[in-house]
């Protein structure tokens, strides 16, 4: 990707061309409305023929269901049908991620989340787990954790304060019995029980210090390294590689100076 100026960045904005953000949409949609297994079937019975293999493990309305997969796939250019399987798959694939991510938050019910997209076919994490606090169908506890892993300090206070009027706060407020929980859980807590006096970021500054990504397993995120001061980021640079998942790598590149990616690329 070609620079220019002397503050031109080595890593900018994604802009996807009109082509990927089509197919992206296409992808998408038919993972949402069908899934990945069910096009790929759809798709391999157009390509080859009736293939008996393909109804083994299918739901009873699968014939149905693949005729409609069918008139979506039949619009599409021949030369370009493997193209969007390999999307709806990457999509698949994502949304998996997504999942796996938040594996530590026992009462999430991931049917009852609604995923927010990006135009390049990536998940929108902060959006989504906007909407997910404001869902009163998810569980409240969900809820609250989720505010906490991204940081949303007023979903956070509110969804505690509803926490505390129903007399679900124990088990935050007495770790051991807290269990697997998100990383950034503990840091909200503590501000919240100690009166939440200073802002929230000044008081990150000292949580999230290196050391704590550095000598264990935790993982850092965009909505972590937003607030951390520019001599901690730069201890951080040489470790993005392996400190961040794939999506909040990108974003932190974003967010840093020329001079940081210089040391980072």
């Amino acid at each position: 990707m070609a620079v220019c100026g002397e503050d031109a960045r080595i890593v900018v904005p994604f802009k996807a061309t009109l082509f990927h953000m089509s197919l992206a949409k296409l992808a998408v949609r038919l993972y949402n409305e069908f899934g990945f297994e069910i096009v790929e079937k759809a798709l391999a019975e157009m390509e080859y023929g009736n293939v008996p293999e393909c109804d083994e493990g299918s739901p009873e309305n699968f014939p149905i269901v693949r005729s409609r997969v069918k008139e979506n796939l039949l619009l599409i250019p021949t030369t370009l049908r493997s193209r969007v399987l390999a999307e709806v798959e990457r999509v698949a694939n994502e949304v998996l991620g997504w999942i796996y991510s938040h594996n530590t938050i026992e009462r999430l019910d991931y049917t009852k989340c609604s995923l927010f997209w990006r135009s390049e076919g990536t998940i929108d994490r902060t959006k989504t787990a906007q909407e997910i606090t404001q869902n009163q169908n998810v569980d409240i506890t969900a809820r609250f954790e989720i505010a906490c892993m991204y940081c949303l300090a007023n979903q956070v206070q509110t969804l505690w304060a509803e926490l505390k009027a129903n007399g679900k706060t124990e088990k935050y407020e007495e770790p051991s019995k807290c269990g697997m929980v998100p990383q950034m859980l503990p840091f909200w807590v503590r501000w919240i029980l100690e009166g939440a006096q200073v802002p929230w970021t000044l008081a990150a500054q000292e949580f999230l210090l290196p050391r704590w990504f550095l000598s264990s397993k935790n993982s850092l995120s965009s909505s972590h390294f937003r607030v951390l001061m520019p001599g901690e980021r730069r201890i951080l640079l040489p470790h993005l590689g392996y400190l961040c998942k794939a999506d909040d790598l990108r974003f932190c590149l974003y967010v840093l100076t020329k001079e940081e990616q210089d040391k980072v690329m």
